[in-house]
């Protein structure tokens, strides 16, 4: 009686543990992302997924840490492959002053600090141009990009959403490091060719690099990033890594290779 009691145990506890440790996602067996879980590493260390896309926005599939990433570094790699925590949050996010489009978050008007200050230079020097940018979205925490993946999906399908929105922990915005730019001038179109060919995208693409900022998703480079050619991501990535990058039209990952 013991002995059958005892293996009951036995087997109860190694289904429990086989729960925790794996979940069955069509023919693949995917390892849980212990950040999700609340359990692991919530040091802000990117994590490695190996896969281009996932289908589900709490988990990431096939997980490799990279012990050598470092979310304080200007040019940190985050996209579909190299993942931030959950709770990952810069500490040293302020507030940037510029003119932002309606409807903003009080968080999506944050940077972090080198970040803010270089972009409040930028529209400064847009507008000694005669150019009037605004700011549409900056920071952005793992909850709030979750929302937007969610709401995309069902406005606009899958096969936008992929190209143009990243998944929750895959979003440069969550770096503090990135901001959309666009104009005061209600654009005819909703497709995303429009803002490169208006006067500010066009000065924008120009001079973004002068400021310590790269179009992060340029056009045709859409196998090496990830995403779509989206005129109005911009990344903080410094001085001198920017020029470096503007000069040799290069990606953020062709450059660090």
């Amino acid at each position: 009686m013991k002995k059958g009691f005892g293996r009951l145990i036995f087997i109860i506890g190694a289904i429990v543990s086989g729960y925790i440790l794996f979940t069955l996602a069509g023919d693949k067996i995917i390892l849980y992302d212990k950040f999700y879980e609340g359990t692991g590493n919530r040091s802000g260390i990117v994590q490695n997924t190996g896969s281009r896309t996932s289908n589900n926005t709490d988990e990431a599939s096939s997980p490799a840490w990279d012990n050598n990433a470092d979310t304080s570094d200007i040019l940190v790699i985050v996209n579909k492959e190299h993942l931030l925590a959950r709770d990952y949050k810069p500490d040293d996010l302020v507030k940037v002053d510029v003119s932002f489009t309606t409807n903003v978050t009080e968080e999506e008007k944050t940077m972090r600090k080198a970040a803010a200050h270089a972009l409040e230079e930028l529209f400064a020097g847009a507008k000694e141009s005669g150019i009037e940018l605004c700011a549409v979205s900056g920071y952005r925490s793992f909850k709030c990009q979750k929302g937007i993946y969610n709401s995309k999906l069902k406005t606009r399908g899958k096969e936008y959403t992929e190209a143009y929105v990243a998944v929750p922990g895959q979003s440069e915005h969550q770096t503090g490091l990135a901001m959309d730019v666009g104009s005061f001038i209600p654009l005819n179109k909703s497709n995303n060719y429009d803002f490169g060919q208006t006067k500010e995208g066009k000065w924008l693409k120009e001079n973004a690099h002068n400021y310590g900022f790269i179009l992060r998703y340029p056009q045709d480079k859409e196998k090496i990033t990830g995403y779509s050619y989206e005129p109005w991501h911009i990344r903080y990535v410094g001085l001198k890594a920017a020029r470096e990058i503007k000069a040799s039209s290069l990606t953020l990952e062709e450059y660090l290779q």
